[in-house]
Parts: structure tokens; sequence; C-alpha cells
């Protein structure tokens, strides 16, 4: 299908009210399909960009992949909502920066208590009108619609449906894939992460593989502590794999990874040559040793702890990846 508009980042940037108003300019007095997959964003946005879409009259919205905060609220604007059968749907209590720290007198404490008490009374102001937005599209009361807001939970397109929010449920051509970048996205939001959502018709063969494969070319140092990398750097090592295979993009057969016996020999001869600048560079810690233990000719005894040697652990971890990249599939 294609669509008007689509909306599929964060409400205020790069998707803005004024940047809305013009698409919309160009759909006057026609039917405008809109697609959202969105964690959300600004509420100053999302409330205008739903007038907007009422002003209109004749919106449909197509939801898909991850809709949530700011972004379910643009879609209460529309004359019809039609969420994807795989897509899910996340209400929560409205929330504002506060950054309150630092040494202070009775008189400056009182004084941020009350600016705490303005921002909550604010966001409880939010909080009641968006309630109100989305009761008035599903006819249920307030107060129930209130609860959902509070309990902050991914709705499914059925749980949608059967609570009035949206008006029909389509057919999806994929099931959206919680990657480790849209995870960190969703956590940074403070919601929840869809439990076993990445699990179903996931290519997990495939996926584990090249986790495997990005990890053997990933040059990290003994004190590098990271756990997850950004898409940048898994770009870059995906990359890297690429190229020492000599392959423009890994193949797959029946949902698994697939090398010919020509790549698999050129990551072997990556590995052997790890494996040599290990050997080098443990021989060269050793002569290095013997000598901090001997006293020269004008120098005395030097007591040093020698540190791990980036290459030293580049070679390990790659041994241990490709290791377990033999056994997959």
């Amino acid at each position: 299908m294609n669509y008007d508009i689509y909306i599929n980042s964060s409400i205020g940037w790069p998707f803005s009210a004024d940047y809305v108003r013009g698409e919309l300019n160009k759909c006057k007095k026609k039917p405008c399909n809109v697609y959202i997959s969105s964690l959300g964003g600004a509420v100053i946005d999302a409330l205008q960009i739903r007038q907007m879409f009422v002003e209109h009259g004749d919106v449909t919205v197509h939801l898909h992949g991850f809709v949530a905060s700011a972004a379910t609220i643009i879609a209460m604007g529309a004359k019809k909502i039609v969420m994807g059968e795989f897509a899910l749907f996340l209400m929560h209590r409205c929330s504002n920066w506060v950054d309150t720290w630092g040494q202070m007198n009775a008189e400056e404490i009182a004084d941020a208590i009350k600016k705490l008490e303005a921002s909550k009374n604010a966001l409880e102001t939010i909080d009641q009108t968006v309630a109100n937005i989305y009761a008035a599209r599903c006819g249920k009361k307030v107060k129930d619609v209130a609860e959902w807001i509070k309990d902050a939970i991914w709705l499914n397109a059925d749980d949608c449906k059967q609570r009035g929010l949206v008006d029909e449920v389509c057919k999806d051509e994929e099931h959206p894939v919680i990657t480790n970048a849209l995870k960190g996205e969703i956590l940074a939001c403070g919601f929840p992460v869809p439990e076993n959502r990445q699990e179903k018709d996931a290519d997990l063969s495939l996926r584990s593989f090249l986790e495997g494969i990005r990890s053997l070319f990933a040059s990290r140092s003994a004190t590098n502590t990271q756990t997850t990398k950004d898409m940048n750097t898994e770009i870059k090592d995906y990359k890297n794999v690429l190229a020492a295979i000599k392959a423009d993009s890994i193949t797959t057969s029946d949902g698994k990874a697939v090398l010919s016996d020509e790549q698999m020999n050129a990551l072997d001869t990556r590995l052997s040559t790890l494996s040599a600048l290990e050997k080098e560079n443990a021989e060269l810690k050793a002569r290095v040793s013997a000598l901090e233990k001997n006293d020269g000719e004008e120098t005395n005894h030097i007591e040093a702890t020698a540190t791990e040697e980036p290459a030293a652990d580049y070679a390990s971890r790659a041994r241990s990846a490709y290791a377990k990249l033999k056994a997959i599939g």
C-alpha cells in the first residue's frame, strides 16, 4: 500500500507538527493514509497533529510495528484506525525531565519543592486530557482508560480492537523483530520490553550467525567494558566480515546462513593470522617480563604489572566466537 505520510521515528523531531501540517496540506479534500510506527516523543506535537487529523476529516492511520506514547495520541485523531496483526500499542502516563540536585539551604529546598509540585500538577492535567482523548475514541469511561494508561503495558491488535482503540485489524507482511538497537530505544523511553515477541517468526539461526561473525572482527581492548554495540559499529563489523570472505552479503538457505568452502577458508586464514599475532605478543610480553626482573648495568630492578594487549584479547575472542560459529546451523 502507498501511504501519503510516513511517521516512523520520534514525534517532535524529525516528525514535528509543522512537518505533518505541510504533508497534510498536500492531501486537502482527498483521503489521506498515514503509516505510523514510532515509540512516541513530544506530547505538544502529538496533540497538534491529532487535531490536524480531526480537522482534515478523512485520515486513516495504519499502525505497524511498535506504536507507543505520543504516537498513539496522534492516531486518535483519525477517522479510521487500522492496526497490523503483529503490531503492539502502548499508552503510559506523561513524564517530564526532572533535574534537582546539589547542596541547598532550606529556602532553596522549599523553592525546589514548589517547582516539582507545579510540574506534577501539569503532568496530571496532561494525563487527564490524554485519558479523555482515548476515552472519547473508544467510548469507555475516563477512569477505566486512566487505569490502562497507568498500567503502561503493550497491547496487541486484538486487545486494542476489543477495547475500541482501533477499528480494524489487518494482515501484516512480517512480524516485527526486537533488535538490540530497538531494545535499547524501548528501555531508554522507560517502556517495558515486550516478552518473546522477538522470537516469533524470527530467523534466529541467521541472526545468531551474524552476531557471531560480527564479534570476530570487533576491535575491543581488554579495558573496554561495553556489552552492546551501537548500530554504526555493527555495520562496520559486518562490512569487515564481508570483506574478509569477499562477499557482498551473507546468503541464506532454509533460514540458515550459508558460506562456501572458500569463504570458510578465508575465515580460517584470518583466525590463523590472529593466532600468530597472539603468539608473537606473548613472546614479547615474556621478554619484557624477563627484562623487568633483571637489574641492568645502570638501572635498578623494576616492578611492573603487564597489561593485556588488545591483540591478545582480540585473537582469543575471535577463536572463541569462531568455535561457537561452527556449531551454528
